[in-house]
């Protein structure tokens, strides 16, 4: 199917995405921290060996300074530390959650769980794992087409 759906295509996303945005920023409120700080929460449970700050950046596909920034508050809230190095700089040590960090975690995992059930509820499983096989498909694509458009 090679017809032009590029305006339902752009319409949708945008959509989708304004509305993932405002519930982010809406459960982060009450869960008591910025909508930007949601994913790298995430991101330190999917990773409990630890993150260094450019790798929490680059997986979240936020600016480093930012991620810096950011980091400072979770840490003296004590959601996140530091791993235990007295040779490292900031930038080079893991990062890991605390328990508190964890709990947090576990409540966005069953967040997102309930929105995710709730929004594909009238969706068979092998939709929406096709579903997402292309939506990674294009995000490649588009990834790819990026890089040979900038050269």
């Amino acid at each position: 199917m090679k017809e032009p759906h590029f305006e339902i295509f752009y319409r949708n996303l945008s959509s989708i995405y304004r509305e993932v945005q405002r519930i982010r920023c809406s459960y982060a409120s009450k869960l008591d921290i910025k909508s930007v700080q949601v994913f790298w929460i995430f991101l330190l449970k999917e990773h409990p060996e630890g993150m260094i700050a450019s790798q929490l950046a680059q997986e979240s596909k936020t600016d480093r300074s930012l991620v810096s920034r950011e980091m400072g508050t979770l840490i003296e809230r004590k959601l996140v530390r530091y791993e235990k190095s007295e040779k490292k700089n900031a930038y080079a040590r893991k990062m890991y959650l605390t328990a508190r960090g964890r709990k947090i975690a576990d409540q966005i995992d069953q967040i997102t769980m309930e929105i995710q059930n709730k929004v594909s509820k009238e969706i068979p499983d092998e939709e929406m794992k096709a579903f997402y096989r292309v939506l990674s498909a294009l995000n490649t694509g588009f990834s790819e087409w990026k890089d040979e458009e900038i050269q």
